[in-house]
């Protein structure tokens, strides 16, 4: 069982940075038909269906994935280094139009939200959302979007309901009410909310009875289609596409990595990162066997100490509140090749002592040990690299 829930853990960070662990497929187009002499490219079939070959790529995974810890749980091996990876999701530029929102207009992720006022899976992702906003605040914007499914009673007019509480500046008060009852609304009940809150009442009712945001709900189902969106709710974080619904640490992951690449950080992620550390070092780690390395050579590399040590710098992360470290720029530098390290990774340990801004042990452990365990973050995953310096 110790393989699987090991497993499990790898499968939750996969799903939390898909951008940092995914593959991207080779951008390959070519011919597939001939119609005369024009020909019709593979890119013109796979563009609208985008999502749904995605979806299909994941159900794949999923598939992989399971079968991957049934065989590892029968081999029982206790070093186990996990390379299959979960498909990137697709980045969808939704139009730049006036939607229904809640939140800072200028926050750094936005979450795009397709539901449906009638939908059981939509009013279950509410109190997700409600978590969200109160975990990140205003790093966050929600942005509405209307998602009625044929088989939805009222569906489309519950829409425009909202709609009509949003222009009265209820929106988020009008949503609450809205799911709370999804499974009993009628134009009597969308009434009777409207009164409980307090909106003008004539004026609402002429927005009702027009319709006077039909054709904005209908676009948004016309988008819907064109996305080929499957059932409710669908959100995309920064246009990075969701299927829903999902739990709140789930999207939480997402949403950090969307500010992780803008070099945003929250008291909650510096809080959540200094758990999570503390945790991933006490798991197995992906290593591979002592690697020997010649004190010569390592002798006539630190005498470089001072511009080797330039090449580290502080992290986002934090534990204990002190910075940990991460490389930079390392590519190039022949010492860090060796050792086997790479830009971006952010160093853990060294022979079991913390590398923060404020103690880098690293130097005086390679100078005076013979056996030397270095542990480190690559891409979310732990990793260790064991050297005997002879």
């Amino acid at each position: 069982m110790r393989i699987v829930n090991y497993l499990f853990l790898l499968g939750i960070q996969c799903m939390f940075v898909p951008l940092l662990l995914a593959q991207s497929k080779p951008n390959i187009d070519r011919k597939v038909a001939l119609a005369g002499n024009e020909a019709i490219y593979l890119s013109e079939l796979d563009l609208p269906l985008t999502l749904k070959l995605y979806d299909l790529d994941w159900q794949a995974y999923e598939m992989r994935y399971a079968a991957l810890a049934r065989l590892l749980e029968e081999r029982k091996k206790s070093n186990i280094q996990i390379l299959l990876k979960p498909p990137q999701p697709p980045r969808i530029q939704l139009p730049s139009r006036r939607q229904p929102a809640i939140g800072n207009k200028s926050a750094p992720v936005h979450l795009s939200i397709f539901c449906s006022y009638v939908s059981a899976p939509c009013a279950r992702l509410q109190p997700v959302l409600s978590s969200l906003k109160e975990r990140f605040g205003s790093l966050l914007r929600f942005v509405f979007y209307d998602r009625p499914m044929p088989f939805h009673r009222h569906g489309k007019l519950v829409a425009i309901a909202a709609r009509c509480a949003h222009s009265q500046g209820k929106l988020q008060d009008f949503q609450h009410a809205l799911f709370a009852q999804f499974s009993q609304m009628d134009q009597l009940r969308i009434l009777s909310i409207a009164r409980q809150l307090n909106l003008e009442i004539k004026s609402f009712q002429s927005c009702m009875q027009k319709k006077k945001f039909e054709p904005e709900v209908m676009k948004d189902i016309k988008l819907a289609q064109n996305l080929g969106l499957g059932n409710v709710p669908v959100v995309f974080i920064n246009g990075l596409y969701i299927k829903g619904p999902q739990q709140v640490e789930n999207y939480a992951g997402y949403i950090d990595s969307e500010l992780l690449k803008q070099n945003i950080q929250h008291e909650e992620m510096q809080r959540r990162d200094a758990v999570v550390y503390k945790e991933q070092a006490k798991q197995p780690l992906i290593g591979s066997n002592q690697r020997p390395i010649s004190r010569r050579w390592l002798s006539t590399q630190l005498v470089h100490q001072v511009e080797l040590a330039s090449q580290f710098v502080a992290a986002t992360h934090q534990i204990e509140g002190v910075r940990l470290l991460k490389l930079k720029n390392v590519e190039a530098t022949p010492f860090f090749q060796e050792l086997g390290l790479k830009s971006d990774d952010v160093v853990l340990r060294v022979n079991g002592q913390w590398v923060h801004e404020e103690h880098n042990p690293l130097w005086s452990v390679l100078e005076m040990e013979s056996n030397v365990s270095l542990e480190l973050m690559r891409q979310g995953l732990p990793v260790k690299y064991d050297f005997k310096i002879q």
